[in-house]
C-alpha cells in the first residue's frame, strides 16, 4: 500500500496531476484550482491518486482531464 508519508513533493517530473496531503484531494490540469493549488505530491494518473487515498477536489466531474490538458 502507497503511504502518503512516502510521497514527496519532488516527483514533479514523475505526473501532472496535483495532490494536497492536508485535504488529501487531487487537481488534475485544466480543473478549477489546479493553477491555485500547490502541489505536495504529483501523480501520473487518477488511478494513481486514489489508490494513495486521494479523492478528486469537487468531485470526479470536476477533476476531470481534458485532452487539451494532456
Amino acid at each position: 500500500m502507497l503511504l502518503v508519508e512516502d510521497l514527496v513533493a519532488d516527483d514533479a517530473a514523475e505526473g501532472t496531476i496535483k495532490g494536497n496531503k492536508d485535504s488529501m484531494k487531487y487537481h488534475v490540469p485544466g480543473s478549477r484550482w489546479y493553477d491555485a493549488t500547490v502541489a505536495e505530491v504529483w501523480f501520473s494518473t487518477v488511478e494513481e491518486a486514489k489508490a494513495a487515498g486521494f479523492v478528486p477536489a469537487g468531485g470526479e466531474a470536476a477533476q476531470t482531464i481534458e485532452e487539451d490538458a494532456k
